[in-house]
């Protein structure tokens, strides 16, 4: 793609050319810019620490149960929003699952909250429950008088809509419901993570999960953009790229005495989509040196299956 010529022309000021004084001008406008916008992000930043430590709001969405006073921006309870917040937390403290709540609410003709875009008038919310959205309820402390933040919640000065008991009762139940430790990933192993690449552009495959229901479904996608292209998105199975390489490799790396695990020979794999086929480089080990004195060192054969 032939370079396509950019000059900067300032409406306020006289007309620069590429003579020493020019380049000389633009510098300093440009030095004062930067100024100016690193003055603005600090006086932002400090506003923010400030609203922080008198426990004030900043910004962000309104939570179901409030509004916001028109002078301060800053939350009031919502008395026919805030009736509803306590029915959910009064349900979830009794041990109601977030889906049994949702459809309860639903049933009782219950809605999300409907706002309305400062700038643009249109209105958006105003749809039924969802589970999730139940437990991002009852695990909000906004209604205990507090905003969530980086570290955990900060203190609000806000009215509170729900007790601190009430708040850790329904918190327990839903902990109690968890399957798994809190904050702890499924580890899913990913032998050809690295390794593996597509035939079409050269660019690696990584990997890629979708969950239908409590299923996971591992793929390796071809979603790279390196070199400025768009990824060709490309995708195998995991367990089916991965099981080919073990049921076509696993024999021959027998023959030369392999006895580590297959993935630590596994080099490189390239997948052809076209022909559902692969082609796989792997590293044999070394073999001993013979009476002569002669040795074999390391190859990398390519196996085709």
């Amino acid at each position: 793609m032939s370079p396509i010529n950019v000059r900067l022309v300032i409406v306020t000021a006289p007309e620069l050319g590429y003579a020493a004084e020019d380049n000389f001008m633009l510098n300093i406008l440009a030095s004062f810019a930067e100024f100016e916008r690193e003055m603005i992000a600090g006086r932002i930043a400090e506003s923010r620490a400030r609203l922080k430590a008198r426990g004030l709001r900043i910004a962000g969405a309104i939570p179901f149960g409030f509004e916001t006073d028109q002078r301060t921006k800053q939350l009031l309870p919502k008395e026919e929003e805030a009736c509803i917040v306590r029915w959910m937390f009064e349900r979830a403290a009794k041990g109601e699952t977030p889906a049994a709540i949702a459809e309860a609410a639903n049933a009782l003709g219950y809605r999300t909250k409907l706002q309305t875009g400062r700038r643009s008038g249109k209105q958006h919310g105003g749809n039924i429950w969802t589970a999730r959205q139940v437990i991002s309820t009852v695990r909000n402390p906004v209604y205990t008088g507090q905003f969530w933040d980086k570290g955990g919640a900060r203190f609000g000065r806000h009215q509170s809509i729900v007790s601190s008991e009430l708040f850790e009762d329904a918190a327990a139940q839903l902990l109690a419901r968890r399957t798994r430790t809190p904050g702890k990933r499924y580890e899913i192993d990913w032998p050809l993570k690295g390794r593996i690449e597509c035939a079409r552009c050269s660019r690696p495959m990584t990997p890629h999960t979708i969950r239908h229901g409590n299923v996971i479904y591992r793929y390796y996608r071809c979603r790279s953009t390196a070199g400025g292209r768009a990824p060709c998105g490309r995708q195998v199975s995991a367990p089916a790229i991965e099981n080919a390489v073990v049921e076509n490799i696993a024999p021959r790396l027998s023959i030369h005495g392999q006895e580590a695990p297959i993935w630590d020979s596994i080099e490189r794999v390239v997948y052809h989509y076209r022909t559902d086929g692969i082609r796989v480089s792997v590293t044999l080990p070394v073999q001993p040196e013979k009476e002569t004195g002669s040795g074999n060192s390391p190859v990398s054969p390519v196996a085709e299956s």
